[in-house]
């Protein structure tokens, strides 16, 4: 069979069709498997060639299939194939289209600028047909395609004299463009026609119809992309698909004879290559890309299909040789950007060249971005002598630097900020060579020196893009010397103080609360593994320097885990602990984005003191555990005030015990000073009541998480709603306030699996031990309504929420097994029988822990003789009414006296 294979394969490679068909004829009738398995690696074969943008032949050997195979063989290997042809004749349809809509608002700001030679030959490719001679339909398409030009020369508005002069030019030679005098006079007319309607109606053509267009076309790629929210490699059925579209798209130019169509090819595909843009760029909206809208699989399968697409020669010898013919300067930065993307050495001389002519500044950034991306020694050479350049050519006198000062362009002694960006530009090309798997350490080590040597120490923003660019892509190849300086560099920069305003949206690399310092974070982290002394030695230097940085520097320690650092966070977290916020003014304030509310707010000390706190908590041991144990008792006795809400239940949650093994004190909050009739009462109590004690529901705060979980969000994406509701649910999930109960509830018919799956395990919690045992009536009164009810959403939800609560506790199944008999819907009355089909298997198990308002029957004075139902109720609304009145009391800042607890209720 490989033999086989592999003469249908080179045949077909080398356009002998008669060579192809003999063997794929001599395959299905030697090959001893069935009939269907042959046809259908015959087809693998064939569908393989294809893809690697072979067409004529694979077309011509397809077309003599049903006469030269069996018909079995025959049918399966045409229907095989029958999607990726309709894909590529699909795409080449559109592409055509889109071609004509681009040549026209060519044609028309030509016309505008008197650029009447280029205008020339937009109506000569707006005019040529593929069709041939023979075909009787030629005349019509010809004068489809000649009327199209006459109207639209007809919507340039006031230049009626520069239309009708290309016009007269055309007619002086209308053979060239395929038409007769009696079209050009037809063509005249639809011109004055077109100009008429358009002037009658005074509508001035907005010629957005090529953007529409180009928009469609990319609109079209991204929805058959791999969702957002998968991670992971692509699997190959999405690396296939993806691969069909973007092959079809370059097929396009190659199949048509229309090599022009490599702009629209440049400008469909380009959308999803990334590329860095400008705060207010981004702000903005309008200069986003499609490849901002791929989550992790989608991005890896473009980029996967990129470099397929690139190593292929009739691709890259095409579209260089049309790169290079003249008159493609008004899109030539798109055109080194895919270039780029593609990645293939073939490129190389061509951008290079590019880059010596120095006639377009503007391509500087393309350019070296493309040429990093080679990942050649020679494209090295390159940027490392436009590095030189930039330091040894910039003012070194006094009279220049003074005037260049008081032209507030200069940046440091002499460099003034152009030479900055422009270094910048050349370190992340750099950069790219030095992380490329594909460059050798030989080239990778001269970049390093040259750039060390290159670069002055004393320019701190250059400082850091050459720690982040060059030196922490592959930090084992680093000497020692070198690590010292880059780890120093980078500490330096993550204490800058963050200067984000309200204006500056999140974006990608503001996926923590760390925001810009997470790049440097991810260095540090990178290069600081395996030294962490050294790394600690250089956070020592500013740990006393409250900031935004703590968060940084327990993120790095945290997944690092080394007892080493522990000092140095127990130094952190008290100094976090005692500063005063209210000491900060508007401009020493940092920010954060919250994705969920898309907005900047305040970086608070809880945060800070959180995350330091969690940092210890992930290295554990003694020290660690010691340092938390201090913490939490100077919290305690109040030593330590002003901690908020977030660390004070991570305090309660990871409590351990002290270096000598005994158990550290569960902290609470510093209480106020008592006020006249008042009570004092801590804040948190014992260990199983902690987090619960810690959480005092806001009302404020419960309302807006009900909106969350409530709201509409008719103008939000689907990801973003879900988000939102996910955390307000596990908010909720930490309160359990009364006034939620039915809002999470019904969250359970949410469409979202995820929504559902967040609601289930907030509503365990109103049923979790330690809770008051009318939250578990009320939760079980309304998973009685809803199995009975209409809304099927709920009716099944509800079988998968009492299996989260634990439908084999006594207080629970004393009610399921009446109810089950009442259900009437079959779908429940099923999910029901295999709820209690578990608790029968599972048996009476242990008794369960009563909760804290029951006692057992020991605890029971007298005869211990069981409630009445009645009475049970009763103290239940007794109970209710209790905790409405603690809750207003502690919500008006525990004035008076507390309010007791009703005669025979027990708390």
């Amino acid at each position: 069979m490989e033999a086989m294979r592999k003469a249908l394969d080179q045949s077909l490679r080398q356009g002998d069709v008669a060579r192809a068909v003999a063997a794929a004829r001599k395959w299905a009738t030697e090959s001893k498997e069935p009939a269907r398995e042959t046809a259908i690696e015959i087809a693998r074969t064939v569908g393989a060639v294809y893809r690697d943008l072979v067409t004529g032949p694979v077309e011509e050997f397809l077309s003599q299939t049903p006469t030269t195979l069996p018909a079995d063989v025959a049918t399966v290997v045409q229907k095989a194939l029958e999607r990726l042809l309709r894909v590529a004749a699909d795409w080449q349809e559109r592409l055509a289209a889109c071609r004509e809509e681009r040549l026209a608002r060519e044609l028309r700001d030509l016309v505008r600028e008197d650029k009447y030679q280029p205008a020339l030959e937009r109506v000569r490719a707006l005019c040529q047909t593929t069709a041939p001679e023979t075909d009787p339909a030629r005349a019509e398409e010809i004068e489809r395609r000649a009327l199209y030009v006459a109207n639209v020369l007809g919507t340039c508005l006031n230049h009626p004299r520069e239309t009708d002069k290309l016009l007269a030019m055309v007619g002086r030679e209308p053979g060239a463009y395929g038409l007769t005098g009696d079209l050009l006079a037809r063509m005249q007319a639809a011109k004055e026609h077109r100009h008429g309607q358009m002037m009658a109606s005074r509508h001035e053509n907005l010629e957005n119809q090529w953007s529409a267009q180009l928009k469609a076309l990319q609109v079209d790629i991204l929805q058959a992309m791999p969702a957002r929210n998968e991670m992971g490699e692509p699997e190959p059925e999405q690396l296939r698909d993806v691969g069909d579209i973007f092959r079809s798209v370059v097929r396009a130019p190659l199949d048509s004879g229309r090599p022009d169509m490599w702009v629209d090819v440049t400008l469909v595909l380009i959308d999803f290559a990334p590329k860095e843009l400008a705060q207010a760029a981004a702000a903005s909206g309008i200069e986003g890309r499609s490849y901002a809208q791929l989550g992790f699989r989608a991005r890896k399968a473009v980029a996967l299909t990129m470099l397929e697409l690139g190593r292929n020669d009739r691709l890259t010898n095409a579209y260089l040789q049309w790169a290079r013919e003249a008159g493609q300067e008004r899109y030539e930065e798109q055109i080194v950007e895919f270039m780029g993307a593609l990645r293939s050495e073939a490129f190389g001389p061509h951008l290079v060249d590019l880059w010596k002519r120095r006639r377009e500044p503007g391509l500087r950034e393309e350019l070296s971005v493309a040429i990093g991306n080679l990942a050649s020694p020679e494209a090295a050479d390159v940027l490392l002598a436009e590095l030189k350049d930039v330091f040894t050519n910039k003012a070194t006198s006094v009279a220049d630097t003074l005037k260049r000062l008081n032209e507030f362009k200069t940046s440091v002694k002499g460099l003034d900020a152009g030479a900055v960006r422009r270094a910048e530009r050349l370190l992340r090309g750099l950069g790219r060579i030095v992380r490329s798997p594909r460059t050798d350490d030989g080239v990778r080590r001269r970049i390093i020196d040259a750039v060390v040597a290159t670069v002055p120490e004393d320019n701190r923003r250059l400082g850091q893009a050459v720690v982040t660019e060059v030196l922490a892509g592959k930090p084992e190849t680093l000497t020692e010397k070198e690590r010292v300086f880059a780890i120093g560099k980078l500490a330096d920069a993550l204490w800058v103080q963050d200067q984000s305003t309200d204006m500056h949206k999140g974006g990608e690399r503001e996926a923590t609360v760390i925001g810009a310092r997470a790049e440097l974070a991810r260095a540090l982290g990178r290069l600081g593994k395996d030294r962490v002394e050294m790394l600690v030695a250089e956070f020592d230097r500013h740990a006393t320097r409250y900031n935004g940085a703590y968060i940084a520097v327990a993120e790095i320690l945290q997944e690092i885990k080394d007892p080493r650092a522990v000092p140095l966070l127990h130094k952190m977290l008290f100094q976090a602990a005692l500063f005063e916020e209210t000491t900060q003014n508007q401009y020493q304030k940092e920010t954060y984005w919250d994705t969920t509310e898309q907005r900047r707010k305040d970086l608070s000390k809880d945060m800070v003191t959180a995350a330091l706190v969690f940092a210890l908590v992930q290295i554990g041991g003694p020290e660690a555990n010691g340092t938390l144990g201090e913490f939490g008792k100077r919290v305690q006795s109040g030593q330590i005030r002003g901690i908020g809400q977030e660390t004070l239940e991570l305090l309660a949650k990871h409590i351990l015990p002290g270096p000598g093994g005994e158990p550290a004190p569960v902290p609470r909050a510093a209480t106020p000073p008592p006020v006249a009739g008042g009570a004092d009462e801590p804040l948190i109590g014992k260990a199983a009541t902690a987090r619960s004690a810690i959480a005092q529901a806001d009302p404020e705060e419960v309302r807006r998480l009900v909106k969350a979980i409530t709201g509409s969000y008719l103008l939000t994406s689907a990801t973003k709603r879900a988000q939102a509701k996910i955390e307000a649910l596990v908010r909720l999930a930490q309160l359990t306030p009364d006034e939620a109960l039915d809002p999470i509830f019904q969250n359970l018919a949410d469409k979202d699996p995820m929504v559902v799956s967040a609601a289930i395990s907030t509503l365990s919690e109103y049923a979790a031990a330690g809770k008051p045992g009318y939250m578990l009536e009320m939760l079980l009164e309304r998973i009685e309504s809803a199995m009975t009810g209409r809304n099927a959403a709920l009716r099944m939800a509800t079988p998968k929420l009492l299996r989260e609560i634990g439908p084999a506790r006594p207080e629970i199944r004393k009610r399921l097994v009446p109810l089950a008999k009442t259900l009437e819907h079959a779908d429940v009355k099923a999910a029901m029988a295999n709820v209690l089909q578990d608790v029968r298997a599972a048996g009476p198990g242990p008794t369960p822990k009563p909760m804290p308002d029951e006692k057992t029957p020991e605890d029971k004075p007298g005869d211990a003789q069981p409630k009445t139902a009645n009475t049970q109720v009763d103290l239940l609304e007794l109970k209710r009414q209790y905790m409405q009145e603690r809750r207003r009391w502690i919500q008006g800042g525990k004035r008076g006296d507390p309010p007791q607890p009703p005669p025979g209720v027990t708390i």
